[in-house]
């Protein structure tokens, strides 16, 4: 009886939004937004404003006319009440304008959970991450490794076995859909991106602190004059002593950007030959795009770069092309492009534990730009 009750509901909420609910059906509306004005109830005010807004855009001139005030009243209302009730998603989808409206199908609404971040020892064996409980030590090959509460991965060289000049690595690799966190021996703490490898040492040497990055990730080095942490990524080494800041090297991406939160770094571009073409030093709030051999210094606020180890994309007249891509390599999905988008730039703040339905939705609220959803294939035209 209450899934009927509340299918009615929805059914009322939607005649009346368009314009087509009956004289007593509207009445039950006016009644419902005063119990929900008067109540104690919470809703998400901002997106009942969003849907109140796709249903002024789409109503009747002839309609916006007639009581302006009183309608935009009652129809928030309606708007709030439909997030009270559980089907903002519902009626969101339902005002979206034919051309942006998102369909989902066999979509699946977070990060692929099959695929594992894994850890493959200077031995070759491999250490399946996700499957380590909290609090487990795990020693092999070398090293111990244990994993915190919060999924920290504590990594130290087990200095009895190892010669801090051994030549061997360990490496950590993430799926899309998933980042890590990794405490290194020196205690430089790294946020490990979805589709990202780092390459580090067993043991690091004494005169230096080198790791390899393929990917994306944020480092906070830990602080030694006498040790230089340098990160090696594509034509690019990244020097520091002690700092905070992000690499974005993708190799499926011809650019690459360093860009520095706090500290100070050094930038090397070698050349195709292993000499040094060109060196940079970057100061907070800047950033350094390369591609190739040419190279950009811009001036950014970098919190926006790194949002994403915090759960958030947060994106100011970025790119939409920039954007999907972030977005295929989170939730583990397929662009495909049919129209041209090189001059369409997306503002907004993202959460990365929404679903992509909902990632889209809030995308096409904002520009103009239609989603469809085909199993794993995102569709994107005009």
């Amino acid at each position: 009886m209450k899934r009927k009750q509340n299918l009615n509901t929805k059914e009322i909420l939607e005649r009346y939004v368009n314009g087509k609910s009956t004289e007593q059906e509207s009445r039950l509306v006016e009644k419902w937004y005063n119990q929900t004005r008067s109540s104690d109830h919470h809703f998400d005010t901002e997106l009942a404003h969003r849907h109140l807004a796709q249903v002024w855009k789409n109503l009747d001139p002839s309609r916006k006319k007639t009581n302006v005030v009183g309608f935009k009243k009652i129809a928030l209302g309606a708007a709030c009440l439909a997030v009270l009730l559980g089907v903002g998603i519902y009626l969101a989808n339902k005002y979206i304008p034919v051309g942006n409206r998102v369909t989902e199908r066999t979509m699946q609404q977070q990060a692929n959970s099959v695929n594992q971040a894994i850890l493959t020892l200077a031995d070759g064996s491999i250490i399946k991450l996700d499957s380590l409980q909290a609090g487990q030590r795990v020693s092999r090959a070398g090293i111990m490794i244990t994993k915190q509460a919060d999924g920290t991965l504590v990594y130290q060289a087990d200095n009895s076995d190892v010669s801090p000049g051994q030549a061997k690595f360990n490496t950590i690799t993430t799926p899309r859909g998933k980042q890590y966190t990794i405490l290194l021996p020196d205690h430089s703490t790294v946020w490990l991106n979805a589709a990202s490898t780092i390459r580090f040492p067993v043991a690091f040497l004494e005169t230096r602190r080198e790791v390899e990055l393929s990917g994306e990730g944020f480092f906070e080095v830990a602080s030694d004059p006498k040790k230089p942490f340098i990160v090696t990524s594509k034509n690019q080494q990244t020097i520091v002593r002690g700092t905070k800041f992000n690499i974005n090297a993708y190799p499926n991406e011809s650019k690459m950007t360093t860009t520095l939160l706090e500290g100070s770094v050094l930038v090397s571009i070698v050349d195709d030959r292993g000499g040094n073409q060109k060196q940079i030093p970057l100061q907070p709030n800047e950033q350094l795009i390369t591609e190739g051999r040419k190279f950009e210094k811009l001036r950014v606020d970098a919190r926006h770069f790194v949002s994403w180890k915090d759960g958030k994309f947060i994106y100011e007249n970025s790119p939409l092309a920039a954007v999907m891509l972030q977005l295929a390599r989170w939730y583990d999905v397929e662009i495909i492009y049919l129209d041209d988008m090189e001059n369409i730039s997306f503002t907004g703040s993202l959460s990365k534990s929404d679903g992509i339905t909902d990632i889209l939705r809030k995308i096409s609220l904002t520009e103009s730009v239609h989603f469809e959803i085909k199993g794993r294939r995102i569709m994107v035209t005009r």
